[in-house]
């Protein structure tokens, strides 16, 4: 059996020859989203969430335990502030973590900046999370469901296949209509 650090040096690999194939490690082609000029960040990563959703629901069918699965807590608050300040630092450098790791591998300086900065988060959030006025921002929502299923009452398999086959809709809809309008996809 192969150890463990090696398997997610494989999976990481992959995951960043896939980006990089993508041209998901080039920040103009990241920022064409914003601007509505290029439709491939839409059209790749959904993919690879749809792929890993179907081997979810594959592996569960072939009788794997996938409730082993991570699962974070909802909190609203802190998932709403979090998805901003990312938000913004993606539109205003056009890297997001995973991609600013591929651009760096593949030679772009340009990402060091956001790779210092990520790894600056990651020391800073231990004493910031332990901070009283954001303790309550981190608070699991105590309403909340941790899964669609949970919420929707509904199979995680059922769900899971519509969501393969909506998104896929999707996606085969955003291609047609970029090869259609000449748009870079």
């Amino acid at each position: 059996m192969m150890p463990d650090w090696l398997t997610w040096l494989l999976i990481g690999t992959a995951i960043g020859f896939v980006l990089e194939n993508g041209g998901l490690a080039n920040p103009r082609k990241l920022t064409g989203v914003f601007l509505l000029r290029d439709f491939t960040v839409p059209q790749v990563m959904p993919t690879a969430i749809l792929a890993a959703m179907g081997g979810m629901v594959v592996l569960s069918l072939l009788g794997f335990d996938t409730a082993k699965a991570f699962t974070p807590d909802t909190m609203y608050v802190g998932q709403a502030v979090g998805g901003l300040v990312f938000g913004v630092g993606f539109y205003l450098g056009g890297y997001c973590p995973g991609t600013s790791m591929v651009a760096l591998g593949s030679g772009r300086l340009d990402a060091l900046p956001f790779m210092a900065g990520m790894i600056g988060g990651w020391y800073a959030w231990d004493p910031i999370r332990r901070w009283g006025p954001v303790k309550p921002l981190l608070a699991k929502a105590p309403e909340a469901r941790d899964t669609f299923p949970e919420l929707l009452g509904v199979d995680p398999r059922i769900l899971a296949a519509a969501f393969v086959l909506g998104g896929g809709a999707v996606i085969v809809w955003l291609y047609r209509r970029s090869v259609r309008e000449g748009v870079t996809a």
